[in-house]
């Protein structure tokens, strides 16, 4: 049956099956083997599919079989045809690849670079974007997580990180670098600025609490009320020898 195209394809083929299962299937008798049925069904087509009319690409009616006559075949290939997989992939920082499981290197200046597989039976090349093979190496057993380099692509690389290092000193973050004379005023100016606002904050409280009985740090909950601690044992300002009024404590 020849092949349907366009659009309508779907339906065609299914309409063709359908007309065939009516015309042909159903009229097979019940012990017919699958020979038989074969060539009853070239006989079908041949009585039936074959003189269907259509139309040549010059206009002239003619049948199916006139077009499958006409039709210019090409010779069948005596040698089977080669194909080649290509597959896309990232070379890492260590300028090797990654394929089913396996790493293959390349070279060092390619190491970020995208470049193309071209696998084969035995072999797989790699192929930069603009078409130049780089390197080609045999083909490992998939799964296996071996590593092919090749020598040069060693010697290449070694060669790279050699020219990459440097005999200078360690980086400096890597001693420990005592405060200077500017940041240890930076630290006192910034204690001293802890300190004096320590020391308002206790004067407001203490203030607060001597005008209204209340201590500030719960005015939001509606004032709590406060009661004096008059004994030396309680009041750190009298163990002090303070005379200023005995501290208050909430409630």
């Amino acid at each position: 049956m020849p092949a349907a195209t366009g659009e309508t394809a779907k339906g065609v083929v299914e309409k063709a099956n359908h007309t065939a299962a009516h015309r042909w299937w159903r009229t097979l008798p019940d012990d017919v083997t699958a020979a038989q049925a074969q060539a009853l069904l070239d006989q079908f087509c041949e009585r039936v599919t074959d003189r269907r009319r259509r139309i040549d690409a010059d206009g002239n009616r003619c049948t199916v079989a006139d077009l499958a006559a006409a039709e210019q075949l090409r010779p069948v290939p005596t040698v089977p045809p080669i194909a080649v997989l290509t597959v896309t992939r990232k070379a890492t920082a260590q300028a090797l690849v990654h394929y089913r499981g396996n790493r293959y290197s390349l070279p060092p200046e390619l190491a970020g670079a995208t470049v193309t597989h071209r696998v084969g039976a035995t072999t797989l090349a790699i192929v930069t974007p603009s078409g130049v093979t780089v390197a080609v190496h045999p083909r490992r057993a998939d799964g296996t997580g071996a590593t092919d380099r090749t020598d040069q692509h060693v010697t290449a690389l070694n060669t790279a990180a050699m020219a990459a290092s440097s005999s200078a000193a360690p980086h400096r973050s890597k001693r420990r670098v005592p405060p200077g004379p500017d940041a240890r005023a930076a630290a006192d100016a910034l204690r001293a600025k802890t300190v004096a606002g320590r020391s308002d904050r206790v004067r407001t409280r203490r203030r607060l609490i001597g005008q209204y009985g209340v201590c500030p740090r719960a005015a939001g909950n509606g004032g709590v009320q406060v009661k004096a601690v008059a004994t030396a044992e309680a009041t750190p300002l009298a163990r002090a020898g303070d005379s200023r009024e005995p501290a208050a404590v909430c409630t």
